[in-house]
C-alpha cells in the first residue's frame, strides 16, 4: 500500500514539472511571436514614413528615427548618384527581436 501512495506521489510530482515546462516554454514562444511582429510593424512604418517624405518631395536625412510605444526604429537613406536609385533602409528593435526591410526606389519606373 505505501508502495502505491509513493508511486502516485512521484508520479504526479513528474508530471507537474513536465506539464509547467511546456506552458513556460509556450509562453516564450508566445511572447517572442508578439515582439517579432510589433519589430515589424515599427519598421514597416519607419519605412512608409520615410518613402511618402522622399516621394512627396520633402527632405529627408541621411538617418531617420521613429521612436513607437513598442519599440524604436531607424531608417537609413543611401542615394546612388550613377543609377539614380535611393535604397531606404529600416531597422527595428523591440525586446529581443528586430526586423530589417530595405527598399529600392528609381526615378522614372
Amino acid at each position: 500500500m505505501l508502495f502505491f501512495v509513493l508511486f502516485f506521489v512521484v508520479a504526479s510530482t513528474a508530471l507537474t514539472a513536465l506539464l509547467s515546462r511546456s506552458v513556460t516554454s509556450d509562453l516564450f514562444v508566445v511572447n517572442s511571436l508578439n515582439s517579432s511582429k510589433q519589430a515589424y510593424i515599427t519598421s514597416e512604418s519607419a519605412l512608409e514614413d520615410v518613402v511618402y517624405r522622399v516621394m512627396s518631395g520633402d527632405s529627408v536625412g541621411a538617418t531617420t528615427t521613429l521612436s513607437s510605444i513598442s519599440g524604436n526604429a531607424t531608417t537609413t537613406v543611401v542615394y546612388d548618384s550613377i543609377n539614380d536609385i535611393k535604397t531606404i533602409k529600416s531597422t527595428a528593435k523591440v525586446g529581443r527581436s528586430s526586423r530589417v526591410n530595405v527598399i529600392v526606389l528609381a526615378s522614372g519606373v
